[in-house]
């Protein structure tokens, strides 16, 4: 699923009854990529615990939460051990790499026939996603992937 566009989300907290600054807004909806689901779970969490304020919210530092960490652990629980894997090299990379480089970094080594397929899959699971520069994920996910090696 692609994200919502800025103004789209932005209406979600504006539901909410939400202030913001473009500054904070935006710093949200980067770091969940427009994810609708997303973002409505964390106006909602904003509005009730943090009186709606964006900026008490984010100097918590902490973006995976609650809901959102049971939907990524859902999610991460249904994968094949070789999802996983490309998972968490994509983690341990934390940069956007290419087809090319990553099967290079799979292990054990699998064919790109397998991991094209592997790929579309965590892509329409929107666990990852590909920018001009190569496969990555978004910032929700990342983290919850890498306090999954803690």
């Amino acid at each position: 699923m692609k994200g919502l566009l800025p103004e789209d989300g932005l209406k979600i907290f504006q539901s909410e009854g939400i202030d913001e600054t473009q500054a904070e807004w935006q710093i949200l909806h980067n770091h969940y990529g427009g994810n609708p689901l997303m973002l409505k779970i964390v106006a909602t969490t904003i509005h009730f615990l943090f009186s709606s304020k964006i900026d008490i919210f984010l100097a918590h530092g902490v973006t995976v939460f609650g809901d959102i960490y049971d939907l990524l652990d859902q999610q991460f629980q249904r994968l094949s051990d070789l999802e996983k894997t490309v998972i968490y090299s994509l983690a341990i990379h934390r940069k956007p790499i290419l087809m090319p480089e990553l099967i290079n970094e799979i292990i054990p080594p699998v064919t790109s026939q397998k991991l094209l397929g592997i790929l579309e899959s965590l892509k329409l699971l929107s666990l990852i996603e590909f920018n001009g520069n190569g496969f990555t994920m978004q910032n929700d996910v990342m983290e919850y992937v890498t306090n999954q090696f803690g």
